[in-house]
Formats: structure tokens, C-alpha cells, sequence
């Protein structure tokens, strides 16, 4: 990665600074002189940034090793700028969403949430996506792929998670699902409703999702009773989800939360009158 295709990137406080290599070297720094740091917005040195980026120049730590092996052959400058660059939007993206860079998760932060703002051009200064392959996907379909499975996993985890050990009955099944979707926050749920409008890129996709909604919606058919508005309510929730995600019709986060409220209502009362 050359300094002149360097991707293009929102970027305010944090910044690459190139030292007077020098003065660091009379001072007794020399086996970093050659290396940049990182000065962040206040302005202030990055401490942890620029840790980073000096075990990395010199082949202190990389990731095959994550420093337990010995020192290997360091990147070459140009490979450090990019390096600092690459982290300097991320650490500015951290600032600005309020993530704590040292707690993140790759998961839920980096691929599900950081990629994904790139890809979509919610986080670049023109606005519009970056390449897949600048956000470490070869293309966007195994972006999407990736963090769909993913963000499948983790809802579903959370859900059964919520029934404990107990067994898989269909209106507590329902509760624990719009639970869920109202135990997450306003972003969570609108790059899930992005994942799933997405799944028309990854049509073998579909059958795992279809499964999981059979499983929620198949033991509700009825023309009536409670299974009936059990049913109705699930659809309400997951309509307004999918209208949302899909750009159709402005909803503000506290009506969806609203829906997803009055259906709760309905469910939590057709268990309490069984």
C-alpha cells in the first residue's frame, strides 16, 4: 500500500506524526526514530496506538505470533503508514461511537459494526462504500456472509439464553425473541435489519433464516385464539423491523421500540391467562 492510494477515511483528532528522527536518536531513541506515532485529539500522545505501532516496526509482535514467538522480519515503512493510518480512523471511530478500543469486540465492534459502516459509507469522508477488500473482505458478499452468520449466532445464542434450560415452548420462544430485540441497542438492531435486507446477496443464506423463523412462526398457524394474536404480534415486530432496515417508511427508534412494546404486552398476556 503505497501513500498515494492510501483509502480515503473520515479522520479529526487522530493523526500520524512523523518525529525529527534526529533528535529522537540524540536522545536515545534511535531504534525508534524511524517510526511514527499516534497524537490524538486533544492533542496528546496515544500511548497505546503508538505502543502498537512500534512493537510492530520492530517485529516485537505480529499476528501470527501475537509476541510469544521471536522477533520476526519488521514491515517496511510504507506498510507501517499504513498500518497507522488504518488505526487511526479506527481509534477515531471508536471515539466517536464511545467504544473503548481496549474492550471491543472483533465480532460485535470491528466486523459487525466498523466494517460495515465502511462498506456502507456511513464512516468514509465522501460517503460512499469503500472497496470490500479495504475492510479486509475479498468482496462484499463474504462481508455480509461473515457477519451474518454471526449476527444469527449471537441473537440466537441470546434468545435461548433467556429460556435457561427450559424447553422450547412456542409463546415463550416468541417472548424471549422480542425480549431480545428490545434488550439491543438502536445501532445493533439497525446493522442487523441491514444484514438481513442483505441476505439477497447471499441467497444460500436464506434457508438458516427461514429455519429459524419456521421455527418461530409455524407453531402459531391458527385462524384464531391465542396462537393467533401470538402470531400476529411476531409479525408486527418483525415487519416493522424489516421496513426499517429496508428504508421504506422513517421510524424513530422510540416508536420501533414502542411496537416492539405493545407486542410484548400481547404475548406476556396470553402466557399469563394459560
Amino acid at each position: 500500500m503505497s501513500s498515494t492510494n492510501l483509502p480515503t477515511f473520515i479522520g479529526h483528532g487522530y493523526r500520524l506524526h512523523y518525529s525529527d528522527a534526529g533528535a529522537l536518536e540524540a536522545a536515545g531513541y534511535g531504534r525508534v526514530a524511524h517510526l511514527q506515532c499516534i497524537f490524538d485529539g486533544r492533542p496528546g500522545y496515544h500511548r497505546l496506538g503508538s505502543c502498537f505501532l512500534i512493537d510492530r516496526g520492530l517485529g516485537v509482535w505480529d499476528p501470527a505470533s501475537k509476541g510469544h514467538g521471536p522477533s520476526v522480519q519488521p514491515p517496511t515503512p510504507v506498510s507501517i503508514r499504513g498500518m497507522g493510518s488504518l488505526l487511526c480512523n479506527f481509534l477515531e471511530w471508536c471515539d466517536v461511537r464511545g467504544i473503548d478500543p481496549r474492550e471491543c469486540d472483533y465480532s460485535d465492534h470491528v466486523a459487525g459494526r466498523y466494517q460495515l459502516e465502511m462498506l456502507k459509507g456511513i464512516w468514509s469522508l465522501s460517503g460512499e462504500g469503500l472497496a470490500p477488500s479495504t475492510v479486509s473482505f475479498p468482496t462484499k458478499d463474504a462481508l455480509v456472509r461473515a457477519a451474518l452468520e454471526r449476527e444469527v449466532t449471537r441473537f440466537q445464542t441470546a434468545v435461548r439464553q433467556r429460556l435457561e434450560d427450559r424447553p422450547l415452548k412456542p409463546f415463550e420462544l416468541v417472548l424471549a425473541h422480542i425480549d431480545e430485540a428490545l434488550h439491543e441497542d438502536d445501532a445493533a438492531t439497525q446493522t442487523a435489519a441491514f444484514l438481513v435486507t442483505a441476505l439477497v446477496h447471499v441467497p444460500d443464506m436464506m434457508e438458516p433464516a427461514r429455519r429459524y423463523y419456521r421455527a418461530l412462526l409455524d407453531p402459531l398457524l391458527s385462524e384464531s385464539g391465542a396462537a393467533h394474536e401470538v402470531r400476529h404480534a411476531l409479525l408486527a415486530v418483525e415487519g416493522i423491523f424489516l421496513l426499517r432496515g429496508l428504508g421504506f417508511v422513517e421510524v424513530s427508534a422510540a416508536e420501533h421500540k414502542s411496537v416492539l412494546l405493545h407486542a410484548r404486552e400481547i404475548v406476556a398476556k396470553v402466557l399469563t391467562e394459560r
